[in-house]
């Protein structure tokens, strides 16, 4: 049975703010500004919560796609989360950074931006106790994941949040040089 059209919009909306934001780790093909200055520990928690951020938008897609009560909460929380993200940078508060932002970085923050207002009207129809929100599942249906993926997922995010703390610290050239 195809989703009703605020849980399928709400869907599309979470699952382009996760590509929006994915697209950014430090060192790809738009975020190459040097954060350093900050300190190690300040850039590693700033990458902890971007990847729990992403990881928890992704345990509400398939909440959403399941039905569960709890994913449009959980979506909206994660809508916040973006745009505070990308309004703490588009205003040059956090992160800052000596490199100037490029013009495509510039497009995808305030795109994402505005994925993330529109994910947040979408998602707070489906928060739990809403009277217009369309029926779900029963909110006891399982998410379960295995094991294997559960190591799988945390062995990904861990290489994902080194990398981009590496590359965000400018120390991949350092790293390089003492080999």
């Amino acid at each position: 049975m195809p989703l009703p059209l605020r849980q399928g919009l709400t869907l599309g909306l979470l699952i382009s703010s996760i590509a929006l934001l994915s697209s950014l780790i430090p060192g790809g093909p738009i975020e190459n500004r040097d954060f350093g200055h900050l300190g190690a520990i300040l850039v590693l928690s700033f990458n902890m919560f971007l990847a729990g951020l992403i990881l928890a938008s992704t345990v509400a897609v398939v909440l959403i796609w399941k039905r569960s009560h709890f994913g449009g909460g959980l979506a909206f929380l994660c809508s916040v989360g973006f745009a505070g993200v990308y309004l703490l940078d588009l205003l040059q508060i956090f992160p800052t950074s000596p490199t100037p932002m490029s013009v495509a970085l510039y497009y995808v923050e305030a795109i994402g931006l505005i994925a993330a207002g529109l994910l947040m009207a979408a998602s707070q129809s489906l928060i739990v106790g809403k009277g217009h929100a369309e029926p779900l599942s029963d909110p006891t249906g399982s998410f379960n994941l295995s094991i294997p993926m559960m190591l799988m997922i945390l062995t990904v995010s861990v290489g994902i949040i080194a990398f981009a703390t590496i590359s965000a610290l400018g120390l991949e050239s350092t790293l390089l040089l003492n080999r």
